[in-house]
């Protein structure tokens, strides 16, 4: 594939998603860092479930990429 004189639109797009990765490294890093901040202030944290709380509809929603077995490892 050759580019005669045309902008290389391929070539545009792959750096701006290059130059989007550290960004996006970033801010998972210092997700990563409260997620841990969160796991160590619930470590000893221990509840009884007994019935769903009003309009509650027993679903808690998880960042993307976490499963309760990667979250509650070690409890």
């Amino acid at each position: 594939m050759k580019c005669k004189g045309a902008q290389n639109i391929f070539a545009e797009v792959l750096e701006a998603n290059i130059a989007h990765i550290p960004g996006v490294i970033a801010v998972k890093e210092r997700e990563k860092l409260l997620l841990r901040e969160m796991q160590a202030v619930l470590k000893d944290y221990s509840f009884e479930y007994t019935r769903k709380a009003r309009g509650s509809t027993g679903i808690m929603r998880m960042p993307v990429g976490f499963t309760t077995a990667s979250t509650t490892a070690g409890w």
